[in-house]
């Protein structure tokens, strides 16, 4: 590979030594960041160095602000401006940028925002990027490679620091340092025979080691190798030695109706839509029959698969003609998941299969996906949730808009409970396999909800689709019906990092666009028959507010407490329970305090869901959703006047004491 393609190489180098000519006054380098993202010429970067407090950036997100998602254009532009900015006239723009790996728009930060970073992130990122470049200057050098090998480890262990700082470092120093990003560490497994060990970030030494390493099993430069992994495509994974058989082989054998039978059939149409992997127990329960069924279905194909090619097996067993199988978590229903084989699953994609029932059929009688599902109504989600008809045009109205929906309230206004009954609203029936759900929290990541690396039977990891992507996946294979996310407490987890590139393909006007992943470049949609509705808590102090990227995205509907509708009294009505009526009588009294009080307001006020209760229901039950649930939730609000607590507490207990 000629070098004159690495023309970025020379206006790298220039930027670099520019920087550690800064090493004494690092602010100047803030000033050149600022002068370059001063919103003038167009050029934005995902960072408020006000609101964040900084008074210096690191080197290695200023090589990010030019080795990122942005278009050949601004990239050029940026790297011109910085140049003039160190007074590098006299290097020219790059005309390409042959091997060098980008950092997704999302995570382009090297160190944490301002209530994640330590006090010394920023300083430490320095301290790295000066000794690498002064072990380059003196790679025999035992004492810079001491001080390189004691910055990587003090760097490794802080926020935003993984893979990304090799990548960094080769930005920095293409002829010193290899990036190790998951697709350049494949390539060094493959091509090399370097195995990078575990799935976490090596310590200073060992990440050394590795380069020196690299230089012993080849004479290219590392650009160079960068460049080739780029190109290099990882051999398909046949697990347990079995040589898979090609589509256009499958191809044949589905034209053949004593191999691909009905039963055959049904557990393969079944396995697509459930994204190609499934366990029998999760076909069992969201598909009819048993488990056994499948279990059946999918050992005789195998068996005359293996009859007419005459396979070899893997320690005698049938299904992995088939299927890659796994031990399941403990989570999981059932035991052991199948996923179907990439060939014979690009075979399915090529037929049409609409005609094999995707349920099974209730009392001989056949059954289609319709009428295997109970119809729902407008007029049932209004006897189940208890909003007016208007609430309910207008939530629909805005999925249908916007496509992503966050219901938002109180505790105890039923927004999970209406969410999933939206979702059969707007499809008119109940069919829960088309409906996903996930609840955030403070450690869900991206590799959770788009794609991450996952443990394998083989003790090592594999690249594997999030729960988002796979329904993503799903959706898109059936565009004819709608398909329903749900996210409960949205505003638990760092949206931005979870969602990632996510963010703007979710908006309505960029359903059906796609865009790369950085992890395996493969590309993701999500498809215009997918609707996301997520929940958010507004009395939970603990959470930040929903950023302003992700709001854009959303419409908002507000839940609030029912405790007037007609639904809700007609409910009370029903239970027959003086006491419960009164109890609802007091807490309405109690909302009003809230909502007077400005340091809660109505977001703050108690929903109807607590008292939803079943006919018969009992004084002592309904006396422990005061003592137990209602007046903790008044002594947390009011933690700080206790004269008040009292007051309001002492009117629920005035309920059961006359």
């Amino acid at each position: 590979m000629p070098q004159t393609q690495f023309s970025w190489m020379p206006a790298y180098a220039a930027i670099a030594q520019g920087m550690y000519g800064m090493r004494n006054d690092r602010s100047r380098l803030l000033k050149l960041f600022k002068s370059i993202f001063s919103g003038e010429g167009g050029l934005t970067f995902p960072m408020d160095t006000e609101a964040e407090g900084l008074v210096t950036i690191d080197p290695f997100t200023f090589f990010a602000t030019f080795n990122r998602g942005v278009s050949p254009e601004k990239r050029n532009r940026i790297v011109r401006l910085a140049l003039d900015g160190l007074g590098r006239q006299d290097v020219a723009t790059p005309t390409d940028y042959e091997g060098l790996p980008v950092v997704n728009n999302m995570r382009s930060w090297f160190f944490g925002g301002k209530q994640d970073r330590g006090a010394h992130d920023i300083d430490n990122l320095w301290e790295l990027f000066c000794a690498a470049m002064e072990l380059a200057t003196n790679p025999a050098g035992v004492q810079q490679r001491l001080q390189m090998a004691h910055a990587f480890d003090a760097v490794r262990s802080q926020i935003c620091i993984k893979w990304n700082i090799t990548i960094g470092l080769f930005w920095v120093l293409p002829n010193i340092y290899m990036p190790l990003d998951a697709h350049s560490r494949g390539y060094l497994a493959d091509v090399l025979g370097i195995k990078v060990k575990g799935a976490n970030l090596p310590a200073g030494e060992e990440y050394l080691a590795i380069m020196d390493a690299i230089r012993a099993a080849t004479d290219k430069p590392f650009y160079e190798l960068s460049a080739d992994a780029y190109e290099w495509k990882p051999e398909p994974k046949t697990p347990w030695g079995w040589h898979p058989i090609d589509q256009d082989t499958w191809d044949q054998l589905l034209d053949d109706s004593s191999i691909f039978n009905p039963q055959a059939q049904a557990l393969l149409r079944r396995m697509m839509d459930a994204g190609g992997k499934a366990t029998c127990t999760q076909l069992a329960q969201t598909y009819g029959e048993s488990m056994s069924y499948y279990q059946s279905a999918g050992t005789n194909m195998a068996v005359k698969v293996a009859k007419a090619l005459d396979c070899p097996l893997w320690q005698g067993k049938y299904w992995p003609i088939l299927f890659y199988g796994k031990n399941t978590s403990k989570d999981d229903a059932g035991s052991f998941l199948w996923m179907i084989r990439p060939e014979l699953e690009e075979a399915l994609k090529s037929r049409d299969l609409s005609d094999v029932p995707l349920y099974a059929e209730p009392d001989g009688e056949a059954a289609s996906q319709t009428s295997a599902k109970k119809p729902y109504t407008d007029a049932q989600f209004l006897q189940d949730v208890f909003v007016s008809k208007s609430d309910l045009t207008a939530m629909k109205g805005l999925l249908e808009r916007k496509k992503n929906l966050i219901l938002q309230g109180a505790p105890g206004t039923g927004k999970t409970f209406a969410a999933k009954r939206l979702a059969y609203a707007m499809m008119g029936e109940e069919d829960a396999s088309r409906v996903g759900f996930v609840q955030f929290h403070q450690s869900y990541t991206y590799e959770d909800f788009v794609i991450g690396y996952r443990p394998n039977s083989e003790g090592g990891f594999d690249i594997q689709p999030g729960i988002f992507a796979d329904f993503c996946s799903r959706a898109a294979r059936d565009s004819g019906r709608s398909y329903f996310f749900i996210i409960d407490e949205i505003n638990r987890a760092n949206i931005s990092k979870v969602f990632g590139e996510l963010l703007m393909l979710i908006e309505a006007d960029h359903r059906g666009d796609s865009v790369e992943l950085s992890i395996d470049r493969r590309r993701l949609t999500v498809p215009e028959n997918l609707f996301i509705i997520g929940m958010m808590n507004t009395a939970d102090r603990g959470l930040a507010l929903i950023d302003y990227a992700l709001r854009r995205r959303f419409a908002f509907f507000d839940m609030k407490p029912a405790l007037d509708t007609p639904g809700f009294l007609a409910m009370l009505q029903d239970t027959g329970n003086e006491k419960l009526s009164a109890l609802v009588d007091a807490v309405r009294e109690v909302n009003k305090e809230i909502e007077k009080d400005p340091a809660l307001g109505q977001g703050f006020c108690i929903g109807h869901s607590y008292f939803c209760a079943q006919k018969g229901v009992a004084d002592e039950d309904v006396h422990g959703i005061a003592r137990f649930e209602i007046e903790p939730l008044i002594a947390e609000y009011w933690f700080d006047d206790q004269q008040r607590v009292c007051k309001l507490t002492d009117k629920l207990e005035g309920v059961f004491n006359a």
